[in-house]
């Protein structure tokens, strides 16, 4: 197992910093795709453009799971010791930090969707019901239907499910030499493909949404396998060079998927890839007397952006719906640039609002179990 202490705090500030425009993506994603919905022309070449670079919210998706991977290892070994694990410790841990803000966005979730009854934009309209509500209550909704504009918040579903796998692996294997990093790996792979199968057999949408959910869970696993091994990892020389072009990797993924050339499994595939190499790459030229590791203005708002990126994402939703409903634009550029500027204002502020005292609480939570 490697050394919790060698990752550097500049390595975590751009982590946050990763967290951060991440969140924002995913954004500008959504909002470009309301913006050309909510506009009656049709899409020129150039939106076309925009669609395919900026579109895609499932691209930062992919690298939000990598990371949360990586994150939630390293938690582990900082808590974990050779003789025991607390499985529900480590549980009241991951969900204090993630279901209160997740519930209060659903009740803006909820208002918006009351606001906007009479005159709402065509996108994320489905599930707005009873059922589709329960699924959100009970943080199923990636594998049955999310709620109107929560929709975004299928991911939260998933990373429940790897927080709980994990958990119950780690539980199982503790004083075992089975390396739960690659077990878990390894798992989700054979999972995801055991429930494809059973899916062309029977055609149920249910076991399809679990091989979606197994499979993405092979990519947070990605992240705890680089959080695991990296000291082992990085003594590979063509990995070593290989992470070092991880953003001209990410740009060759984004510009072959824009023309088509790449199969979507494999598009998935080559993110996965990127996004590891990314991590390795911070870690590989990580220095604790670097300008990252300083208190300046920059880690600063590295770490405030990182803090700021949950809220951003589980809001951005209603917020756009409320406004693509209610006002119309005579350009899609101007609605793109609406959307994404007070989805991100409002998360932003939503951090210190919210974010922040949720984040106290549970450290109040977390001090009776120790």
């Amino acid at each position: 197992m490697t050394n919790v202490n060698t990752i550097t705090q500049d390595v975590v500030n751009k982590i946050d910093l990763c967290r951060g425009v991440f969140a924002i993506l995913v954004v500008i994603a959504h909002a470009l795709d309301v913006a050309t919905v909510s506009r009656s022309s049709s899409i020129e070449s150039t939106e076309n453009i925009f669609r395919y670079v900026f579109g895609h919210g499932f691209y930062w998706v992919m690298g939000f799971f990598v990371i949360s991977g990586f994150c939630i290892q390293l938690s582990v070994q900082k808590i974990n010791n050779n003789t025991s694990f607390s499985l529900k410790y480590y549980m009241i841990a991951r969900l204090t930090r993630i279901l209160p803000l997740y519930f209060i966005a659903l009740i803006l979730a909820l208002l918006v969707e009351f606001i906007v009854r009479n005159n709402r934009v065509d996108y994320w309209n489905q599930g707005i019901h009873l059922s589709g509500l329960i699924s959100q209550i009970f943080v199923i909704q990636n594998l049955t239907e999310t709620y109107g504009c929560y929709a975004p918040s299928w991911s939260i579903t998933n990373e429940i499910c790897y927080y709980a796998l994990h958990g119950i692996f780690l539980t199982v294997f503790h004083r075992s030499k089975i390396p739960v990093p690659l077990f878990g790996l390894i798992f989700c792979l054979l999972g995801s493909c055991a429930f494809l199968y059973s899916y062309t057999l029977t055609d149920y949408k249910f076991l399809f949404n679990v091989f979606l959910l197994l499979l993405l869970g092979s990519v947070w696993y990605c992240g705890v396998v680089v959080a695991f091994y990296h000291q082992k990892i990085l003594q590979i020389y063509f990995i070593r060079i290989i992470s070092n072009y991880w953003l001209a990797m990410l740009l060759i993924v984004l510009i072959v998927d824009y023309y088509r050339m790449l199969h979507p499994q494999l598009r998935n595939l080559s993110l996965w890839i990127v996004f590891s190499a990314m991590l390795l790459s911070f870690i590989h030229h990580s220095n604790p007397r670097s300008y990252f590791c300083r208190k300046t203005v920059l880690t600063n708002f590295c770490k405030e952006l990182g803090i700021s990126s949950y809220p951003i994402y589980l809001i951005h939703g209603s917020l756009i719906i409320l406004l693509a409903s209610n006002i119309v634009f005579d350009s899609w550029l101007k609605a793109w640039l609406l959307f994404s500027l007070t989805s991100v204002i409002c998360g932003w502020l939503a951090k210190d609002i919210l974010e922040k005292p949720v984040m106290n609480w549970k450290s109040n939570v977390l001090r009776q179990f120790i």
